[in-house]
């Protein structure tokens, strides 16, 4: 008997036999059909595998391969610290914080398998994100950078799970994540400046002077808190700052130090030396709330003071390639996220066009 009187067909499903009950494929390689088994004695997953093999595509994946979100998101995890070869080994600092974003996302996205979320619940789960304040007890949102890293771990997460084949679609993909809408800013004046810088020496007997230099510093140089903190004076030379950019490879920059700055640093010099580093203060996010809050002027923040920068250099009549070169950042940025907040400056350009 031959081997294709062997092989029974299965009644409606083209190409499809069996035989000792087991299921084969009739195909055809290069014009000559040939049998291809399909390894299963189960009807609905010989069929889901000749679908397979007709379009190349998987169809289905079952629940025995199909892993948790939490698995899945644990195997992104791994495959990023892995991904660049051990001849360019992440930074503990940076593994850390890959173990720390997998811990607050585990928070936040239940432990079900992949194939029980929809595109909307995710969405909304990652977009509506929050965290306990342990001070006071509130639930804030999370910040925008916070939500788009958790965002875009839990779309890798999908696409492991695609590429090591243990399932088919992410709904995440074709979607971005969603922006915290813009902080409405009211960047004080020059004057207010002062008054700001008054306020905290006022109220902060001891380190009031130290954070009033640091402010200062960071208010006519643009930089961001984590650049200052880490800028020693060595970096600085003649008319000069050489900065190592804490953000991105792009962010390392020249800086020209301008009169305003030179002044800082000139005060800076005379209290603290020329030793170790430049700022006197790390953060003074506390110092400026709190000297806001006598005032009656909107809460500044360590990055507000790189916004007012941005808007008092520009307003100086500095352009804005040179200064997107001195904060680290594209034209493109500067346009958008910062001469958007200038609108005293826009209603006094305004009237010079006659």
């Amino acid at each position: 008997m031959t081997a294709s009187k062997t092989f029974q067909k299965v009644e409606g499903v083209p190409n499809l036999y069996h035989r000792d009950g087991a299921y084969y494929a009739r195909i055809s390689i290069s014009g000559k059909q040939t049998w291809r088994s399909l390894d299963t004695k189960k009807i609905r997953a010989a069929k889901q595998a000749l679908a397979e093999l007709q379009t190349g595509r998987v169809t289905k994946i079952t629940k025995r391969t199909e892993p948790t979100l939490h698995k899945a998101m644990e195997d992104a995890i791994a495959f990023r610290a892995i991904r660049k070869g051990s001849s360019r080994p992440l930074s503990e600092k940076t593994l850390a914080g890959h173990i720390h974003l997998l811990s607050m996302a585990k928070r936040i996205v239940p432990d079900r398998r992949l194939s029980s979320f929809t595109s909307e619940e995710l969405l909304g789960l990652i977009g509506g994100a929050t965290l306990k304040k342990k001070a006071k007890g509130k639930a804030l949102p999370l910040g925008q950078s916070c939500r788009k890293a958790i965002f875009e771990l839990v779309k890798g997460a999908f696409r492991k799970a695609i590429a090591d084949e243990k399932f088919t679609a992410n709904p995440l993909e074709g979607y971005t994540p969603g922006q915290v809408p813009k902080k409405k800013r009211k960047l004080p004046t020059r004057d207010q400046i002062d008054k700001i810088v008054a306020a905290v020496i006022d109220e902060y007997p001891r380190s009031g002077k130290r954070a009033a230099l640091t402010i200062r510093f960071l208010a006519f140089s643009g930089l961001r808190r984590s650049e200052a903190a880490s800028l020693m004076w060595p970096a600085v030379s003649e008319g000069e700052i050489e900065i190592d950019g804490t953000k991105t490879e792009g962010a390392d920059r020249t800086l020209q130090i301008g009169p305003a700055l030179q002044g800082v640093m000139d005060e800076i010099t005379a209290v603290y030396g020329k030793t170790g580093r430049v700022v006197p203060l790390k953060c003074v996010r506390g110092h400026l709330k709190l000297a806001c809050a006598k005032l009656g002027l909107q809460k500044l923040t360590n990055h507000d003071l790189r916004a007012w920068f941005v808007t008092y250099a520009l307003q100086q009549g500095a352009d804005v390639p040179t200064v997107a070169d001195w904060i680290g950042d594209s034209p493109t940025v500067v346009l958008s996220r910062y001469t958007s907040i200038m609108d005293g400056h826009k209603k006094t350009a305004a009237k010079l066009l006659k």
